[in-house]
C-alpha cells in the first residue's frame, strides 16, 4: 500500500517556543503561539504561582511603516488571552507595521514578555485617501483612527523601553540550559 508523508500527524507541541503574527487583512491580525513546558514551568516556579494561575496577554504593537526596529510604537494594546493559543486583533490599521509580545502580569501588573512575534505590514487599504474616496466614507469605514491617535498621544507619557526586555528571553537551549 502507497504511504504519502503528507498524512502524518501533527505532532502536538513543537518542543520550543514560539510566536508567529500574520495578516489576515488591512484591519485583522493573526497570532499565535506555543510556550514550552520548560518555560512555562520555570516561569510558575519563579512567581511560585501556578502557570494556569498567571494572567496571559499578548501585547500588540503598532508602528508607522518607514521606522526602524528601535523606535518607539505609535499604538499598543493589550489583550488578555487567559490559556488560548492564538488570537484574532480586529484593530488594526492599513499601512501600518505590527508586532506582538505573549506574556504575563506580575502581581504589581506590570507586563513581563516571553516571546516577541515578527514583524508584520498591514497592506493598503481599498479605502485609503489616495484612492480618491471621500473623507465623510473614509471616517465611516475606519472609525478606529481617532482611537490611534488617542492612544499615540496618551502613549509618549507611559513609554518605557525597559517594557519591551524580558529576561526569560535572553538564553536559548544551546548556552548549556538542558530540557
Amino acid at each position: 500500500m502507497f504511504h504519502s508523508p503528507l498524512t502524518a500527524v501533527w505532532p502536538p507541541t513543537y518542543r520550543h517556543s514560539f510566536i508567529h503574527l500574520m495578516v489576515q487583512s488591512p484591519y485583522v491580525l493573526f497570532v499565535y503561539w506555543e510556550v514550552h513546558e520548560r518555560k512555562r514551568n520555570m516561569i510558575a516556579a519563579h512567581y511560585r504561582m501556578p502557570w494556569s494561575s498567571l494572567p496571559k496577554f499578548v501585547r500588540f504593537y503598532a508602528y508607522e511603516e518607514e521606522t526602524t526596529a528601535f523606535h518607539r510604537p505609535a499604538m499598543m494594546m493589550d489583550v488578555e488571552v487567559h490559556e488560548a493559543s492564538s488570537w484574532y486583533y480586529k484593530e488594526a490599521h492599513p499601512q501600518m507595521m505590527y508586532a506582538a509580545d505573549y506574556g504575563i502580569t506580575n502581581r504589581e501588573g506590570q507586563f513581563v514578555p516571553l516571546l516577541r512575534s515578527n514583524r508584520a505590514c498591514t497592506p493598503l487599504s481599498k479605502f485609503a485617501p489616495e484612492a480618491n474616496v471621500p473623507e465623510a466614507s473614509l471616517q465611516a469605514a475606519r472609525p478606529q483612527d481617532e482611537q490611534l491617535k488617542l492612544a499615540s498621544s496618551t502613549l509618549s507619557d507611559t513609554y518605557s523601553p525597559f517594557d519591551l526586555f524580558s529576561t526569560y528571553t535572553l538564553y536559548s537551549n544551546q548556552e548549556g540550559a538542558k530540557s
